[in-house]
């Protein structure tokens, strides 16, 4: 598959990947009566996927492999994404957008962002795990987006990584996780940005909060 090209799937399956280019799109296209699950016509490579496109509606999109999303995964009006009982993860590779105007099933499953983020779209998402940068990539700032994000388990602070603007809730069973270690003194930022609130309600104020893997956390700064 040339580079730049789109692989549109509305059934089916493959069972054999194909050999892909530098960068291929893939959409799901409607489906009227069953969902599909995701297969090799993913790229394996972290580089490789650039927009995932997910129109299907009814029972969706489950994953069947994990995906890493270097340009949008547009979640279309309509159109729904599921994380899978097998709770695979989802890569956005910096500078990519995590886009939501329809249903995301987010399960236990987590969302990464590998750099710079941002998440779109008129729909407020709940997110059960989400990581900025995943300990070995480092994070970037992150926009959570105007529709109202909510963490419901662990939003994890690795290194490099902290939320840049509109910072979403945290439900009473969440947690902020700040493990950004090397002993280096770090400053909170939008993602503790409110002082006093209501958890579940108030942006930017968390219901619990950890700090480990040697992360010194400025709280005043």
């Amino acid at each position: 598959i040339a580079n730049g090209q789109d692989i549109y799937r509305t059934g089916g399956s493959r069972s054999t990947a194909p050999t892909f280019g530098s960068s291929v799109n893939v959409t799901y296209g409607e489906v009227a009566t069953s969902s599909i699950t995701t297969g090799p016509e993913i790229p394996t490579s972290s580089t490789v996927l650039n927009n995932l496109d997910i129109i299907t509606q009814n029972d969706g999109v489950i994953l069947g492999v994990s995906p890493t999303v270097n340009g949008i995964l547009n979640i279309r009006s309509g159109g729904k994404l599921d994380i899978s009982a097998s709770n695979f993860g989802v890569q956005i590779g910096s500078g990519g957008i995590f886009q939501n105007n329809g249903t995301f099933v987010q399960r236990t499953g987590a969302v990464t962002f590998l750099g710079t983020g941002t998440v779109a779209g008129a729909t407020p998402t709940t997110f059960y795990n989400v990581r900025l940068g995943n300990g070995t990539t480092n994070g970037g700032g992150v926009n959570f987006g105007t529709a109202g994000a909510t963490i419901d388990s662990t939003l994890t602070v690795n290194a490099g990584g902290f939320v840049s603007s509109n910072p979403p809730r945290y439900s009473s069973t969440s947690r902020l996780h700040y493990r950004v270690g090397g002993n280096t003194i770090y400053g909170r930022n939008q993602e503790w940005s409110a002082a006093t609130g209501t958890v579940g309600t108030t942006a930017g104020y968390p219901n619990d909060v950890q700090i480990s893997n040697n992360t010194i956390l400025d709280i005043p700064n």
